[in-house]
């Protein structure tokens, strides 16, 4: 008799963590109108041209501004000046014309990128 009551009891665990699973499964849902999905595409990179720093007029050791053109439109556009000093790709804001033109100045208020601290300029857009 009391192998047929652990038999139930186990029993009785396992449909109330089925049942809980099922309940926290369930309140997983896409609002409409909604998308969701996963696919492919074929990624080409952007060419950046036209690099131009704009100086400080009062301190020509740092960067007010950066600008540069790409060979396509882009909706997002983040550049990194060194990866040691921004690994997040944070500190300027950017902004594209719509004529393939990206401006950059820092950002977070600060006023200027210090020359000695870029050394190099990744960007990264996206369309």
């Amino acid at each position: 008799m009391l192998r047929n009551f652990k038999v139930v009891l186990i029993a009785l665990a396992i449909l109330i963590i089925a049942g809980s699973a099922y309940a926290f499964a369930a309140a997983n849902s896409i609002p409409t109108p909604g998308y969701a999905g996963s696919g492919e595409s074929d990624v080409s990179g952007y060419t950046v041209s036209n690099i131009e720093f704009t100086f400080d007029t009062n301190d020509p050791t740092q960067v007010t501004q950066i600008e540069f053109d790409l060979n396509h439109a882009a909706r997002i556009v983040r550049i990194q000046t060194d990866a040691t000093l921004d690994p997040n790709w944070d500190l300027a804001d950017c902004t594209a014309d719509g004529s393939n033109h990206v401006t950059c100045v820092p950002a977070n208020s600060a006023p200027s990128w210090n020359t000695v601290d870029i050394n190099k300029l990744n960007v990264a857009a996206s369309s």
